[in-house]
């Protein structure tokens, strides 16, 4: 508990609003972490490896997830793991799977709603959870670890 106090008190400062500051913070977060995301999500069979060629003449994906999934993000942050799903899967798929985009942080989760909102994001959804305290990850999600 006294971790995730910590951590609250640490992001504070960031407001609920996808305003410049959070645009800058997502664009400073997907330089650092949209590539080891997308190959995190490729080592899971949901995306296409980030060398493979995004679609075929005709617009389908190449490689990527067909079939409906469940993924529990935890620590969201504003969306990254979302939006490189957004980007490499097709909408039909997307409508179909159960994304959960969960933080701590409660203005971060407000950041990834708003970003799924006027994006369009497809199957998302956001929660406010500490993880690390709730079942739900075991219950509905299957677990993916990873270092990063």
């Amino acid at each position: 508990m006294a971790q995730a106090a910590a951590l609250k008190a640490e992001y504070v400062a960031y407001t609920s609003v996808l305003d410049e500051d959070a645009l800058k913070m997502i664009a400073s977060g997907e330089a650092i972490m949209k590539i080891p995301g997308h190959t995190l999500l490729a080592q899971m069979g949901i995306v296409p490896p980030p060398s493979t060629p995004s679609a075929t003449p005709t617009g389908s994906k190449i490689g990527a997830q067909s079939e409906p999934f469940s993924l529990l993000d935890n620590a969201c942050g504003p969306g990254l793991i979302a939006s490189v799903l957004q980007e490499n899967l097709d909408k039909k798929t997307l409508e179909q799977s159960r994304i959960l985009c969960a933080d701590v942080n409660a203005n971060f989760v407000s950041i990834c709603k708003q970003r799924a909102e006027q994006a369009g994001w497809s199957g998302v959804k956001t929660a406010v959870l500490d993880a690390q305290v709730s079942l739900l990850s075991f219950l509905l999600y299957k677990p993916c670890f990873s270092q990063v």
